[in-house]
């Protein structure tokens, strides 16, 4: 196994191993400078980038399978092509891949934020969501939770929020609405939202300085000015609220819940214990309630975070420290422009933003620089203008063995483009509700209308979507042939299918002829 992380500046994405024992296997994307987000597929053998200032998504193919015990491939650095180029009907930031599936991604236009969900099995635009409502400010980042499958949007309103996927990808007219909305950062930029490996604690970020950690909890009663959760049996609950002298700009959790990393505006790396040990084998954890049950009488704890040189340690103290709502928190490093945990806890990445620095891994318990993982590949700041480093993800690959599983996301196949508009007629009927069947006539009375709605849009979806377990399944059909109604009448609508496509076909001949005579 080699564990990796995926990283971006203004002058391109690069991919490199952590470890000293693989010997730098470096790779740098080709054609992927002013990129502005990048994921991964599950299997992580695709990348997609997005960029700043193209309305295009390239994707790249990932080498699997590296045989690092040849002399000639101990020391590899390489560059991917470009697999494949899909257009955009405009720029798109916040990448995420969902279930192999589903990439989503945020647009920001004059006037309004947008969202836009794309199928990549058909290419098609299943939902473009304003975020107007929610969101009066451009989004900053979008994550998913797979246990509940949830989607999370923050923004520089001071909120976050939860959507249930299902809810995203219906495309009716009903106003689309959130499952959770916490507006804990006093209104100022939230910044960053992560989660431990279980997806039950949760920590946010903001300008205001404080990180704020949330817990699902099964036995909550909500009172009645909290909202009701929608869709989970579970509330989510504020546990814990640490102060910070300095605004937190972005942090990422242990994946065991031990520890938060937090980089400060300042650019310090500031470690956060969220199991505080107080000394003689006494510890307190910090990430639930301090009563369990089902009162409402629970209260957030609020906690001031200082650093270990500030504060008086020794052990008879600690336990005070702690009832005062202090927490010793210790510095790792400075610096930093943005920070990622390595998949073992070892270690962090981390993004520098003076000029000349690059994408260091250091060791967290001794905050040394173990390697050196951007400037092999050219990646550096070099310039007082640039914005610094920015790790995406870090994700493990099998080395010298062959993949067990056989179905990876792509091998030959090519994705197919991505459409431009969402289908106006598109519709979701859940459990196959006749009565949301879609049946709009054709008007020949107006051919403006008629060449917009029929010729442009090409053809009327009708999909039903159901979740197995945790794969969500939508069937598409090209024209509506389902009919709940005898088989006589289901061949007669199907023959009247038919003659529309021709007299589409035929008026849209016409049409085009008109406007070349005018």
């Amino acid at each position: 196994m080699d564990e990796r992380a995926i990283f971006h500046t203004e002058y391109g994405v690069g991919i490199s191993s952590l470890h000293p024992q693989t010997l730098g296997i470096q790779y740098l994307l080709k054609q992927s400078s002013q990129s502005s987000s990048v994921c991964l597929s599950d299997d992580k053998s695709l990348v997609f980038v997005s960029f700043k200032d193209k309305a295009i998504i390239n994707t790249y193919k990932l080498q699997e399978n590296e045989n690092l015990n040849k002399i000639d491939s101990a020391n590899k650095t390489g560059e991917i092509p470009v697999l494949q180029r899909l257009p955009t009907p405009e720029p798109l930031t916040n990448l995420i891949l969902i279930k192999n599936n589903y990439l989503i991604g945020s647009a920001v236009k004059p006037t309004r934020t947008l969202i836009y969900i794309y199928d990549l099995s058909s290419g098609s635009l299943i939902n473009t969501i304003p975020m107007g409502k929610v969101h009066y400010n451009p989004i900053n980042r979008i994550k998913f939770l797979s246990s509940k499958n949830m989607l999370i949007t923050m923004a520089d309103d001071g909120r976050f929020v939860l959507w249930s996927l299902l809810d995203l990808l219906k495309n009716n007219d009903e106003d689309i609405k959130p499952v959770y909305v916490f507006n804990e950062h006093q209104g100022v930029g939230v910044k960053d939202v992560v989660f431990d490996k279980s997806e039950s604690i949760l920590l946010s970020t903001g300008d205001d300085g404080t990180v704020c950690c949330y817990n699902f909890i099964s036995n909550y009663t909500p009172t009645k000015e909290e909202q009701k959760p929608k869709y989970s049996v579970e509330h989510l609950v504020l546990v814990s609220k640490f102060t910070f002298p300095q605004a937190v700009v972005q942090l990422d959790i242990d994946h065991a819940g031990r520890f938060a990393i937090c980089v400060l505006r300042n650019a310090e790396i500031w470690e956060l214990p969220l199991i505080y040990s107080m000394g003689q084998g006494k510890i307190a954890n910090l990430h639930s309630l301090p009563m369990q049950g089902n009162s409402n009488k629970n209260k957030a704890s609020l906690y001031n975070c200082s650093l270990e040189k500030d504060l008086d340690l020794s052990n008879d103290t600690l336990i005070n420290l702690l009832r005062r709502g202090i927490i010793s928190c210790r510095l790792i490093a400075k610096g930093a422009n943005t920070i990622k945990i390595s998949l073992d806890s070892t270690g962090i990445i981390m993004g520098r933003k003076k000029v000349g620095q690059s994408c260091l891994f250091v060791d967290i318990s001794t905050s040394q620089v173990i390697k050196d993982i951007g400037t092999p590949l050219g990646l550096n700041v070099r310039s007082d203008t640039s914005e610094g480093i920015f790790i995406d993800e870090v994700y493990t690959i099998t080395l010298n063995e062959q993949l067990q599983n056989n179905k990876t996301f792509i091998s030959d196949m090519i994705l197919p483009n991505m459409s431009k508009v969402v289908e106006n007629n598109y519709k979701i009927n859940i459990l196959n509700d006749p009565a949301s069947t879609n049946n709009q006539s054709v008007v020949g009375n107006d051919f403006e209308k008629y060449i917009q709605d029929h010729v442009k849009n090409g053809s009327i979806f009708n999909a039903h979507d159901t979740f197995d377990g945790e794969d969500l399944v939508v069937e598409k059909s090209e024209f509506i042939t389902k009919d709940h109604r005898s088989d006589e009448l289901l061949d007669q609508k199907n023959r009247e299918i038919e003659d529309l496509k021709l007299q589409v076909a035929r008026l849209s001949k016409a049409y085009s002829e008109l406007s070349e005579m005018v």
